[in-house]
Formats: C-alpha cells, structure tokens, sequence
C-alpha cells in the first residue's frame, strides 16, 4: 500500500504544481503586459496632455520631476520649456474655467452675485492657481 500511496501522492503533486507553475508563468505574463499598457498610457498622457502633469504635480510632485528629467534626457531644453509653457497654458485655462463654474453656481444655483477675484483665487487650494490668479490679474 505504500508504494501505490506515495506513487498518487507524487503524480498529485506533480500536476498541482504543474497547473501552479502554469498559472504562475500566465500571471506574470498578464502583469507584465499590465505594466506595459500603464505606463505607455501614463507616459502618452504625460506628453500630450498638459492638465494630466499638472494634476500629477499636485497629487505626487517628485512624478513630475521625474517626466521632467526623462524629457531633457530625451528631448532638451526646448521640449522641457515648451512642455512647461504647455502646463501654464492648461493651467490658466482650468483655473478660468473652474473660476465660471464658481460664478455659475452662484449666479444661476443660489442667485448671489459673482465673487470677487481674489476670493475666488484664495478659495482655490492650490498655490499653482493662485499664483496664475495673479498672473491672469496682471500682478
């Protein structure tokens, strides 16, 4: 009975491990396309979407170095002032629009009168926006 025993129990575990190794070998192919689809994803939004390093930059700033740095490696001064002058550009333009949406609620929502400027830019968390605040007020 041993014989026949130890004979089931290695075939079991050879298959089990088999199917394990398997499985393994799918798993880390899935992830490795998983990471190759995040960060060409991630680094096509970086490049050609200004509001997406910009909200980068404020969720977790040393990402956005990062880019930085890799586009000077890669692409020099010109690229890197260019992508910048890019992030001011997007930057003014979600502040303007973030500034219409403040005064369309209170207009149309709560029938106050529009904010002033410099409230609306102190409600604006962000010291990326408030420094454009004062851009855009010509400061």
């Amino acid at each position: 009975g041993q014989v026949k025993m130890s004979a089931f129990v290695s075939k079991y575990l050879g298959s089990t491990a088999g199917v394990w190794f398997t499985r393994m070998k799918w798993t880390f192919v899935a992830g490795l396309v998983g990471d190759v689809v995040v960060l060409g994803g991630g680094s096509y939004a970086m490049h050609k979407y200004p509001p997406v390093r910009i909200v980068m930059g404020e969720i977790f700033p040393p990402l956005q170095d990062t880019y930085y740095i890799i586009l000077h490696n890669y692409g020099g001064k010109d690229q890197v002032l260019s992508a910048r002058d890019a992030d001011v550009e997007a930057a003014a333009q979600m502040y303007l629009q973030t500034r219409h949406a403040n005064e369309f609620t209170r207009q149309h929502w709560y029938g106050e009168a529009a904010a002033a400027e410099p409230e609306v830019a102190q409600q604006t968390s962000s010291n990326v926006f408030n420094k454009l605040a004062g851009v855009i007020r010509g400061r």
